[in-house]
C-alpha cells in the first residue's frame, strides 16, 4: 500500500485557493462596478473603496498569484535568494513558511471583509477555516520534516 503524503493536501489547497482566486478576481478587474459577479458596489458603502478593482487587485496577487507561485517552490524547491529574505522560519524552507503566511493571510482577508461589509455569509466561515486548514496541515509534523532545511544544506 502506498504511503500517502500529507503535503499533496498543501499542494491541493493552495492550488485550490489560487484558482479560486483567479476566479473571483478577474470579473472584479474586468468589470469593477462588480456586476460580472451580481455584487453592486453599494456594498463597498463605508469602506476606503469605490470599486472592487483593487479588492480585485489585491485577490488577484495575493490569493492567486501568490499560492501559485508557493505551489511551484513546494514542489520543485528552487533556491531563490528574495524569499528567503521573507522568511521567519530560517530552518525552514521559504515556500513552507509561505503557506503559513498565506493561511494566516486568508483569515486576516476574511475578517477584514466582515468589517467592510458587515456581513456574514457562508463563504466567510468557509474560507477561514480554509485558512485555518492550511495553516493546521502545514504545521503537521510530517510535512514540516519535508520542508525543515538541514544544517548541511543550508551551507
Amino acid at each position: 500500500m502506498m504511503h500517502f503524503k500529507t503535503r499533496y493536501v498543501v499542494y491541493f489547497l493552495l492550488g485550490l485557493l489560487s484558482t479560486g482566486a483567479f476566479y473571483g478576481s478577474i470579473p472584479f478587474i474586468l468589470a469593477p462596478d462588480g456586476s460580472m459577479l451580481g455584487m453592486g458596489s453599494d456594498m463597498l458603502k463605508g469602506s476606503v473603496f469605490h470599486n472592487y478593482l483593487i479588492p480585485g487587485i489585491i485577490l488577484f496577487l495575493v490569493f492567486g498569484v501568490v499560492p501559485l507561485f508557493t505551489l511551484y517552490g513546494l514542489v520543485r524547491r528552487p533556491r531563490l535568494h528574495w524569499p528567503e529574505k521573507l522568511n521567519l522560519m530560517s530552518d525552514h524552507y521559504w515556500a513552507w513558511t509561505f503557506t503559513i503566511y498565506i493561511g494566516a493571510g486568508l483569515i486576516i482577508w476574511i475578517n477584514v471583509q466582515l468589517l467592510v461589509l458587515w456581513s456574514l455569509d457562508l463563504l466567510h466561515v468557509i474560507y477561514s477555516l480554509y485558512g485555518l486548514a492550511l495553516i493546521c496541515i502545514g504545521l503537521l509534523p510530517p510535512v514540516r520534516k519535508d520542508y525543515r532545511i538541514q544544517d548541511e544544506k543550508r551551507a
